[in-house]
């Protein structure tokens, strides 16, 4: 028990969880994390986001060291944003197997960068609608070494955009191989996506890593999570916390329930352990 406060690691999702619609953290929400990091509590953020503008803001505005478990855990960062402590990217063959097959389909497109590679499986009506992301960005599918070698070897995840329908199939295409794939909707619209990470990794898998480097145990983290991603982090913690927009298949997994990120649940749930009211 660190003070008042019966966990020692605190780990929060991003979209959907900490952050508001437009991707903000509140003041509050903020403060309630550096209530924690002021009583010796260790802090995370478990996210499939990149190290980037989003995550270094979230960082900087709690004002505290922040763990950053990114890609769905696929890497785990340091608090300074400077040093990787685990990179578990997808395996090569794998990673090559599973783009030629997606590829195989007429009229895929790609977009590869930074050891990421997105497939977009286009509909007739121009779709999926990729926010972000224009026409004039993408290329016609050509080999899976052509991409690799764009996105650069050592591949940390693959996104394949698509229909609800077509979804399901590349979902199937990377189960049989024993990848870990998630199925999203777009924050703030667009159509829908799968996110592909290597074998057996996934949020709960970097926080084993993570506690084990802090010299403690998954018993002594609380979590909080809104999505199908969030499952296995918060099913395998010491207390789970699911959001009240959550389905309710993350509403399972988790121990307790909390308010919504529109209701900053986040922060509610921090001060009700902490004896703190409103």
């Amino acid at each position: 028990m660190t003070g008042r406060f019966p966990y020692k690691l605190v780990v929060t999702d991003l979209d959907g969880t900490l952050l508001d619609g437009e991707c903000r953290i509140s003041a509050r929400n903020a403060e309630a994390f550096r209530r924690l990091a002021d009583m010796g509590v260790h802090l995370a953020i478990a996210s499939g986001r990149r190290l980037g503008q989003v995550t270094l803001e979230v960082a900087k505005c709690i004002g505290r060291p922040v763990y950053f478990v990114l890609c769905n855990g696929a890497k785990v960062v340091s608090p300074d944003g400077e040093n990787i402590l685990l990179y578990r990217p997808i395996a090569p063959d794998d990673a090559h197997w599973f783009i030629t097959t997606v590829c195989r389909r007429p009229g895929t497109h790609w977009l590869a960068r930074d050891k990421e590679v997105d497939l977009i499986w286009k509909r007739e009506d121009g779709g999926p609608v990729i926010p972000g992301m224009s026409d004039d960005m993408l290329s016609l599918a050509g080999s899976a070494e052509g991409i690799i070698s764009v996105a650069g070897f050592d591949i940390l995840r693959i996104r394949v955009w698509a229909s609800d329908e077509e979804i399901l199939k590349a979902i199937y295409f990377a189960k049989s191989r024993n990848l870990s794939a998630d199925w999203f909707e777009y924050p703030g619209g667009g159509d829908s996506y799968i996110e592909v990470v290597g074998s057996g990794v996934s949020k709960a898998s970097a926080l084993e890593f993570l506690t084990r480097s802090l010299g403690i145990s998954m018993a002594d983290v609380m979590a909080f999570g809104d999505g199908s991603n969030d499952i296995a982090m918060l099913d395998a913690v010491g207390h789970g916390v699911a959001m009240a927009n959550a389905p309710a298949s993350v509403k399972s997994a988790a121990c307790a329930v909390t308010a919504s990120n529109h209701e900053e649940g986040v922060a509610e749930y921090i001060e009700k352990m902490l004896g703190i009211s409103r």
